[in-house]
């Protein structure tokens, strides 16, 4: 079937269309929200005549979304796009223009690997949507998508967030392209060139960890990307509303703090300084993060497996009590559980069927059957974690979202808020934050507003300290500080809702 897209394009997809369709291999480097599906549905058109079959890899959760905007944007209809499985038959593929496939299948599966190495040609398009998903150099998918990727034609990689550690993030997107465009035939040949990695004596030996500490002659990385890519932020293509940020603290009750401080003496003062130095020292800050996160979070478990009691929800209660009536919601929470316990306080409060899950514990048809029914009205409230629904979801339907219990990664927290910030939006979004005072919260808080670089300062601060002062450290880090407001600044925090 003929490729024919039926959306007007904007003036920016139109560009980006204008520098790759010259080029076998691209990238579309533009912020969430700005239409990358409808820009490489555009290309696809182009080079209908050179193409049989649009290949279209995307992580397993945006599957479905990803058939929607096909079916958005283009006169294809259901019989014209097939969801790649292990079960798929070679005829159903063979009658699809459109085959949409998971990016972790290819990892996971075998028979879907298989399948796509079988069936892709050299009139094929092959596209890898959210490409940060392939920018492991050494993993399986990785490999496997750039062998089978290059007997594709074309080859295009699409994401909002093309660096979220440097620029070794760029080597595995660019070789599934072409190796030629960085002119390197493997990584060690481009790390050697360009990143810069911790030494360590070990037994008197020094060697090179896989510690990145920083990077060196980036420009020229940069000069041979640059032809191949088309990148663009929301404020250079976009007139959105401004968003309103709003946040609520709350203190920990006497049970929290005492868990709280136990977990800081179990794992800071009576470990030895070793766990915290070397190649480990990633692997027991994270434990010692998550632990006290689920402290704040309100999900730590007592001995009987009961939970310890916590004010988390009812400052949710009182946040989402603001909004105006009848508005759909959503709620962002980094733990499953976190949506366990929020869900029966919102029934009891606005009714039963008031709110709906979306998270990892549904398959995908389960959690595309959950988000039909919120956006139809069902369901007023959206649970959601940011590992399921923060990538490619379109939730316009609100203008409201929550923040319940953030994570470090400042790049879920971002795409979490492009959900409702995105073309099609007319109001003012507004986004609540919650955090716990005097703890781990208040890190995670400087995190996202720093971008991400608090957590990394921290960690290249404790490779510098002496070892008599690391545990210091760690105990200043967890324990946190609460920021004095001014008197306008604490009103600001009282209001939600700003009619504009």
């Amino acid at each position: 079937m003929p490729i024919c897209v039926t959306s007007e394009p904007m003036r920016h997809q139109t560009a980006a269309v204008a520098k790759l369709k010259g080029s076998r291999v691209g990238g579309l480097f533009m912020d969430m929200g700005t239409g990358k599906s409808l820009t490489a549905m555009m290309l696809a058109e182009h080079r209908q005549d050179r193409v049989d079959k649009v290949w279209w890899g995307c992580p397993c959760s945006l599957r479905r979304n990803v058939v929607g905007e096909i079916l958005k944007h283009t006169t294809a209809g259901e019989a014209d796009i097939h969801i790649l499985t292990s079960e798929s038959r070679d005829e159903e593929i063979a009658a699809a223009t459109w085959i949409v496939f998971g990016i972790e299948s290819v990892g996971q599966s075998d028979a879907v690997t298989l399948k796509l190495a079988r069936h892709v040609s050299e009139r094929s398009m092959m596209i890898v949507d959210e490409s940060t998903f392939i920018k492991g150099p050494r993993a399986k998918r990785t490999d496997r998508l750039t062998k089978i990727g290059s007997v594709c034609r074309y080859r295009l990689v699409m994401t909002g967030t093309p660096l979220t550690q440097g620029i070794v993030d760029l080597y595995a997107q660019m070789r599934f392209l072409s190796e030629k465009i960085l002119g390197y035939s493997s990584f060690w040949s481009f790390a050697r060139a360009h990143v810069v990695y911790r030494k360590e004596k070990i037994n008197g030996r020094e060697i090179t960890t896989d510690h990145i500490i920083g990077y060196r002659q980036i420009e020229p990385v940069i000069e041979n990307v640059a032809p191949y890519v088309f990148q663009i932020t929301k404020s250079e293509c976009l007139d959105l509303p401004e968003k309103i940020h709003v946040e609520r603290s709350f203190e920990m009750t006497p049970e929290q703090r005492e868990v709280y401080e136990a977990i800081k003496v179990d794992m800071i003062l009576n470990r030895s300084v070793d766990d915290f130095v070397g190649r480990g020292a990633s692997i027991a800050l994270f434990r010692l993060f998550a632990a006290l996160q689920k402290v704040t979070a309100g999900i730590h478990r007592r001995s009987d497996g009961s939970f310890i009691e916590h004010d988390r929800v009812d400052t949710l209660m009182r946040f989402v009590g603001q909004v105006p009536e009848r508005e759909p919601t959503i709620v962002w929470t980094k733990f499953r559980a976190c949506a366990d316990q929020i869900l029966p306080a919102l029934e009891k409060e606005y009714g039963r069927g008031c709110a709906t899950i979306f998270d990892g514990r549904y398959t995908d048809s389960g959690k595309q059957a959950n988000l039909a029914r919120w956006r139809e009205g069902r369901h007023r409230f959206l649970l959601a974690t940011a590992e399921s629904g923060g990538r490619g979801l379109t939730l316009n339907e609100s203008a409201f979202a929550f923040f319940y219990a953030d994570g470090f990664k400042y790049e879920n927290r971002q795409q979490g808020e492009d959900r409702i910030h995105r073309i099609g939006q007319g109001r003012r979004p507004t986004y609540g934050s919650i955090h716990c005072e005097d703890s781990i919260d208040e890190r995670i808080r400087q995190n996202i507003a720093s971008k991400g670089a608090t957590l990394g300062d921290f960690k290249r601060r404790i490779e510098k300290e002496s070892r008599s002062r690391l545990k210091d450290r760690l105990l200043e880090f967890v324990s946190g500080t609460t920021p004095t407001a001014s008197p306008i600044e604490k009103q600001r925090r009282s209001l939600i809702y700003e009619p504009s």
